[in-house]
């Protein structure tokens, strides 16, 4: 019950620091700054993430393969 309705809420997943997902993005050479981050539970197996990523000035390519070359998030 409490998993349906933090799904429903779109909660934030249990056990989901936002502090750790924030400085992983960080961490990435090239990203300058994270802001706006969000993460919520789309189904009990499936989350969503959103936020606002500043990178260096690059070309539009390269920074299209930059996103590309990116791993989830906790693997």
């Amino acid at each position: 019950m409490r998993e349906t309705l933090n799904i429903l809420l779109a909660g934030t997943p249990r056990g989901m620091s936002l502090d750790a997902v924030e400085q992983a993005m960080r961490s990435i050479a090239g990203v300058s700054d994270v802001h706006d981050l969000h993460v919520w539970c789309i189904e009990s197996e499936n989350n969503a993430l959103s936020l606002i990523v500043k990178i260096a000035d690059i070309t539009t390519s390269r920074a299209m393969r930059f996103a590309g070359d990116q791993r989830p998030l906790g693997t």
